[in-house]
């Protein structure tokens, strides 16, 4: 009895407190007693909730707990897998004792403990994943022991897979993606228990988890979080009950699945097959999507490395050594989704450790000769992924606190703070409240000088951003306070009056100087500036209309701003910095604004000013077009369709307003602004003349950019990049078709367009012929009989294309059928073979582009035969034949389709362009190979004759590898041959070397014969001596020749060759002093005649530093040497006609 009465006292006491604390913080902050009241009614109103729904909990478990008892005979019922739950549990520790005593029994314990001395590794996955199968033909060396053996088909529990280097354990897949969460997360707790149990010190070494590519390709994103959530789940649960980080390998099976894998796989050696294919991450930490992207960019670069390798090894070249790399790359979407749920860290449950990614397939569909299809046991990529990489990380694993430990921890921890809160309640209600009075104080502080009496109207904006920021803070702190002291749960009194003065004086002060002054303003706008103030208008009536609609999920905040133009525009007294915070406050005004009256006729007065606006500038609409480039839709540039890293210089584009986006948002605006004031008749014919006005800009802005789309070439810096394009133009998403397919799509809405732009036409015809020719990687289209039916039906632009074809004998028929529409049909037909063949060609030409020696060979049957391109049997050749073909079925280029045929034909011109650098490349090297190496040693007499003479390196080489680039037009040197504008770089040295060369070609081997005169030789007047000898004397292989003048008659013929003389010495004696003038090398002579042109040299003192003294202490300041020369001409000319110093370099190469 005293019992109940103290307990009633007890329960009486609390109520009695939290009543005393209610009503006192009430008082406190001077609210009425009634709020109070209200206040405690919903205190205990909650209280009698919780106590009545936790009875009715208690009652409803008691209820259940009956109906086990008394079901319990009958609850057992057997589960879809042939099993109940008893028996699926029975089954699992069944077999897991099983396995551990085989284990124990084995050799293993010679060793030590059987259960630790090979890593254990445990695979999980979703069902039908492959796992069994991966490890089925994984090719490990697989003991027998007393073991289950495996049978085909889903897992059911456990198969134990035991292998020299270690112990993996295939789990059923609904133990990672539970089909019944109740049963199967049972029996994953019981399989993780019992490894805690029996492996306490290192229970699992590394977790394998699978996830197949044909999910990943082809599930949506939520399908793929939702499976790695489930994973994530069996993940966590695994460390917790294992106290363990354990290392995880993410395993993507059935590869096979991707496009072209099993093709490319047949390219690589069968040892290659036994090596995983993947990444393995070294560094610990990093964001898993990081890690991820690195590891599949690291196999990719890989594949590309390798794609040139297979293709010299290779003589049927397969596509997929092209594509896959892309399709490859086509899992990185769906890889994300899986892994952003199933690995990327967060803040509630422990980090995997991400190990590493790889990419496997165990079975293989393989198409027979009759058609049909047997799956191939093959395992790729397997088996050294389980024998060498994972058991070397066997040291890796890392422990985790228990999660037993930590719960104990934090109930000790939330006893000791449970019993401080009771006695810091109060002392927190007086924290909070001092904290928050004190906020208050300090923001009244910071706004008390807001002062909305000002004339200036820069000053009134700076008032109310002052006054919006302070309501803001007020709003931000009463939403932040734990307690409402003001009462309530609306804005306060005092905020609300805050509210009601910013919208008066914004109205009042800043819309009134905008909108009194309207009508004027527009009256005097300048035509620059009309998008500015039209924007602004079309902007504020958005806004309006946005808050009047009020819709949730529509945020003022996202719709587009008002520029601050508007504000300069429309009164010329705002300064900049004050324009810029016009937006905010606007959206602060129609947000706190709480009827719609007013806004309503401000949206009709700014409509009005709107419509005056578009009249005055009646016959202009490039303010309509600039409108629409602000709106921040994506213009369409050459980056868009080239790679490439270089910066153009004013690049062709189409500005945002000309595309299909842009239309649409002009159409709309249109449309908007008809509505708007009521249909006017005079505003429908504005907008009839702004479409007509439109559409030509429309379609010649495109135009011009077809016309100058080649110079997106431009941005390509370097081989590498050039070798990335050149690899683009063999696929259908090269940027010339990409660029003729959206040119296709961008003009449809325009029907008539081919009439201003002729060549659209073709490119219509080109997309039509696109859609059924073969895809990439074969397969005929039996449908293109059906197009050109189609094509022929719709009489149009293409019907009149078709017509046109007469060299094969076809003419359009006025009515289809019969003959005629079946000749057309084959005319088409004929068209996408052509087409088919030309992209056939441009892979053939990708393939071998990067051969030098390829490209050289294709380039000079290029440069030979200028009247014939598609002549020969290389790739390029073949494309030009396939391009002619397409001539000849839709007609010549003419000027009305040149844009179509330049955009048809640039892949080719690019590759062209490619192989013509390759070209210049193996010239530079034949260059150096044959002819800088093959003088190398050679002696300066034997040079010029080896090197230019008649049979020389140099015109081996330019009349052999550089012929098709060269040409000597009559009466003229060597100059780089021409084709379309385009030629060989050669360098100018080399250019000015072989014309020189070339006039002494016939003469550098020649032996010439110079008769020479002796003349008396002088000195100047006033010399105290004079010369009495003069000796010319010239080194030849056979002998010294030499003419002696005494200054008496003497003559001497000079017999002298390139290859067999050297220097030539002229020696004077003047007095005592011996003057020498020496003229090395085998021109020496050459030099010495040249100096001697007229017969006569005067030599001056300083010319004979070593004997200059001497000579000016005798007063000789010049000496006369005079001779009469016979024959000198040939030789001097080997000065200029013979050169020596062949250039290092003869063309430039990328």
């Amino acid at each position: 009895m005293w019992k109940k009465i103290l307990k009633f006292l007890m329960w009486l006491f609390i109520i009695a407190l939290i009543s005393g604390i209610v009503i006192g913080a009430t008082i406190l902050m001077g609210r009425p007693i009634i709020e109070g009241a209200y206040a405690l009614g919903a205190i205990f109103g909650i209280w009698f909730l919780v106590i009545v729904i936790r009875k009715l909990i208690i009652r409803m478990r008691a209820k259940a707990q009956v109906n086990r008892i008394l079901n319990q005979g009958t609850a057992d019922e057997q589960s879809d897998l042939g099993m109940n739950d008893t028996q699926l549990l029975k089954e699992l520790k069944g077999g897991w004792s099983k396995a551990l005593t085989t284990l124990k029994k084995s050799q293993l314990k010679l060793k030590g403990n059987p259960l630790y001395v090979l890593p254990w590794y445990m695979v999980i996955g979703k069902p039908r994943s492959g796992k069994s199968t991966a490890l089925k033909n994984a090719k490990l060396l697989l003991p027998e022991i007393d073991l289950p053996k495996q049978t085909e088909g889903s897992t059911l529990n456990l198969a134990w897979w035991l292998y020299e280097e270690a112990i993996v354990i295939d789990t059923a897949g609904r133990y990672a993606v539970p089909d019944d969460e109740t049963r199967d997360r049972k029996e994953w707790g019981t399989l993780l228990g019992m490894l805690a149990r029996h492996k306490q010190k290192e229970p699992i070494n590394g977790l394998v988890v699978v996830v197949t590519a044909d999910r990943l390709l082809n599930d949506n994103e939520d399908t793929l979080m939702e499976e790695g959530r489930q994973v994530r789940a069996s993940i966590n649960e695994l460390m917790e009950k294992l106290e363990v980080h354990v290392p995880i390998y993410l395993m993507i099976t059935k590869c096979d699945l991707i496009e072209g894998f099993s093709d490319w796989c047949e390219y690589v050696p069968e040892k290659s097959l036994l090596q995983p294919m993947g990444f393995l991450k070294e560094e610990q930490g990093g964001d898993i999507h990081d890690i991820v992207n690195q590891g599949l960019d690291s196999v990719l670069d890989r594949m590309k490395d390798l794609r040139l390798l297979m293709l010299e090894r290779s003589q049927n070249i397969d596509d997929c050594l092209l594509t896959l790399p892309r399709n490859m790359d086509k899992l990185r979407e769906g890889l994300h989704a899986f892994i952003n749920a199933a690995l990327k860290e967060n803040p509630y449950q422990d980090t995997p450790k991400f190990r590493g990614l790889y990419f496997t397939s165990s079975q293989q569909n393989i198409t027979e000769r009759d058609g049909s299809s047997k799956a191939r046991d093959h395992g790729m990529f397997l088996q050294q992924l389980f024998t060498r990489v994972m058991p070397a990380d066997r040291g890796l694993l890392d422990t985790l606190p228990s999660a037993a430990r930590l719960r104990r921890a934090a109930l000790q921890y939330g006893l000791s703070i449970g019993g401080g809160l009771t006695v810091l309640a109060f002392i927190t209600l007086t924290i909070l409240f001092t904290g928050d009075h004190a906020r208050l104080k300090e923001i009244k502080s910071v706004y008390s000088t807001i002062d909305l009496q000002q004339r200036n109207i820069n000053e009134q904006v700076y008032a109310l951003s002052n006054l919006r920021e302070l309501i803001l803070e007020l709003s931000a702190e009463e939403d932040a306070w734990t307690i409402p002291w003001l009462g309530g749960f609306s804005r306060s009194e005092q905020l609300e009056k805050l509210i009601t003065a910013y919208n008066e004086n914004f109205n009042l002060q800043i819309l009134g100087a905008l909108d009194k002054s309207l009508k004027k303003t527009i009256n005097t706008l300048k035509p620059e500036v009309t998008s500015d103030l039209a924007g602004g208008l079309i902007r504020r009536i958005n806004l309006i209309k946005t808050r009047i609609k009020d819709e949730p999920e529509v945020s003022l905040d996202d719709k587009p701003t008002i520029s601050y133009e508007y504000l300069l525009v429309a009164n010329d007294t705002f300064d900049r910095d004050t324009a810029q915070l016009f937006n905010d406050l606007y959206i602060t005004y129609l947000r706190q604004t709480q009827g719609t009256a007013a806004l309503e006729a401000e949206s009709g007065a700014l409509q009005d000013a709107l419509l005056q606006l578009i009249k005055r500038t009646h016959g202009d609409y490039s303010w309509i077009i600039a409108w629409a480039n602000s709106q921040g839709f994506d213009p369409v540039t050459i980056k868009q369709f080239w790679s490439g890293s270089r910066d153009l210089d004013n690049p062709p584009l189409v500005e945002s307003a000309y595309t299909l986006q842009g239309r649409d948002f002009l159409m709309d605006f249109l449309v908007e602004l008809e509505a708007a004031n009521d249909g006017a008749s005079r505003l429908a014919d504005i907008k009839k003349e702004f479409e007509v006005y439109y559409e030509r800009r429309y379609i010649t802005a495109w135009q011009e950019f077809a016309e100058n789309f080649d110079l997106g070439k431009n941005k390509l810096r370097d081989k590498k990049e050039w070798m990335f394009s050149l690899e683009r133009m063999a696929t259908r998403e090269n940027p010339y078709f990409a660029l003729m397919k959206r040119i296709n799509t961008e003009l449809k809405p325009f029907p008539n367009a081919s009439q201003q732009f002729e060549a659209l036409g073709m490119i219509g015809y080109f997309n039509e012929m696109l859609a059924y020719t073969k895809k990439e990687g074969g397969g005929s289209n039996s449908a293109l009989t059906k197009m050109a039916l189609k094509l022929v039906g719709k009489a149009g632009k293409v019907g009149k294309l078709v017509a046109k074809v007469g060299k094969k004998g076809m003419k359009a028929k006025k009515k289809l059928g019969g003959k005629g529409g079946a000749q057309m049909a084959n005319v088409i037909e004929d068209a996408a073979k052509a087409l088919d063949e030309y992209k056939k060609s441009l892979l053939n030409v990708a393939f071998s582009a990067d051969t030098g020696s390829q490209s050289y060979a294709a380039t000079s049957a290029l440069f030979s035969n200028k009247r014939d391109p598609g002549a020969g049997d290389g790739a390029a050749a073949a494309a030009w034949k396939a391009i002619i073909q397409l001539q000849r079925l839709v007609g010549r280029p003419l000027p009305s389709n040149k844009v179509f045929w330049s955009l048809y034909t640039g892949p080719l011109t690019i590759a062209h362009e490619f192989m013509r650098e390759e070209a210049s490349c193996f010239l530079q090297d034949k260059w150096q190979n044959n002819v800088l190496a093959g003088i190398e040693g050679v002696t300066k007499n034997k040079l010029s004759n080896t090197l230019i003479g008649e049979e020389g390196l140099v015109w081996s080489y330019v009349e052999g590898d550089g012929a098709p680039f060269l040409n000597k037009p009559p009466k003229k040197g060597y100059l780089a041959n021409d084709l379309n504008g385009k030629r060989i770089r050669w360098t100018p040295n080399f250019l000015d070397f072989i014309n020189k060369a070339a006039a002494g070609r016939y003469i550098v081997g020649s032996k010439f014969s110079v008769k020479m005169n002796a003349l008396p030789t002088g000195v100047n007047q006033n010399a105290s001596i004079s010369p009495y000898a003069t000796f010319l004397t010239l080194h030849c292989a056979d002998g010294v020749q030499e003419l002696a003048n005494y200054n008496y008659p003497g003559s001497t013929e000079f017999n002298w060759s390139l290859e067999t003389c050297g220097a030539t010495t002229l020696q004077i004696e003047i007095g005592h002093v011996t003057l020498r003038k020496q003229y090395k090398g085998p021109k020496g002579f050459s030099r010495f005649l040249n100096d001697f042109k007229d017969g006569r040299r005067i030599f001056v003192s300083s010319e004979f530093p070593d004997q200059e003294k001497q000579l000016e202490n005798e007063g000789v300041l010049a000496v006369d040497v005079n001779y009469e020369i016979f024959g000198q001409e040939p030789i001097i000319q080997m000065l200029e006609n013979a050169p020596m110093n062949a250039p290092q370099r003869a063309t430039y190469c990328w």
